[in-house]
């Protein structure tokens, strides 16, 4: 059976057993289904290994199979978030408000001086990893850093 086939019949299953399921009466699809509904969809597709499935898991091609593993992941990683902020409080989300007040300023000055001290500089082993981590890493928490500043200032640019 082709992948293409698979799918197909795979999605025409699905259809058919919620239809039924709605003639009954039954409650729509919760998001959790709709979840394990890609993570299974993506462990077939592509067989659990990265390569040696019917779709293989591809990025640079967005197959159906990377597109639906994502789709659960990312799903799960924002259940994960919503019950670490918002239902236990353990997490308020610093220090991603800060960036995100100003995000604009953020990205317009990043654009105008990312190429400039201190916030890049000329690498002197260019193949170091670790010289370029840095040197990201460096520049991310100093726009975090502006940003906290200007916000405690209580400066917002506005469009």
């Amino acid at each position: 059976m082709e992948a293409v086939e698979f799918v197909a019949l795979y999605s025409y299953a699905c259809e058919n057993a919620r239809r039924a399921e709605l003639q009954e009466g039954a409650l729509p699809a919760t998001k959790a289904e709709k979840c394990g509904r890609r993570g299974i969809s993506a462990a077939i597709l592509s067989k659990c290994t990265r390569d040696g499935g019917f779709i293989p898991v591809n990025k640079n091609l967005w197959s159906l199979s990377y597109v639906t593993c994502m789709g659960c992941f990312s799903f799960l990683l924002l259940g994960g978030m919503y019950f670490v902020t918002d239902i236990k409080g353990w997490w308020g989300g610093q220090p991603f408000i800060y960036p995100g007040m100003n995000s604009i300023l953020v990205y317009v000055g990043h654009s105008l001086l990312g190429f400039y001290f201190p916030f890049s500089w000329e690498m002197r082993i260019q193949q170091s990893h670790w010289e370029w981590l840095f040197q990201s890493l460096w520049g991310t928490a100093l726009w975090v850093l502006i940003a906290y500043l200007l916000y405690r200032k209580k400066f917002f640019l506005k469009i």
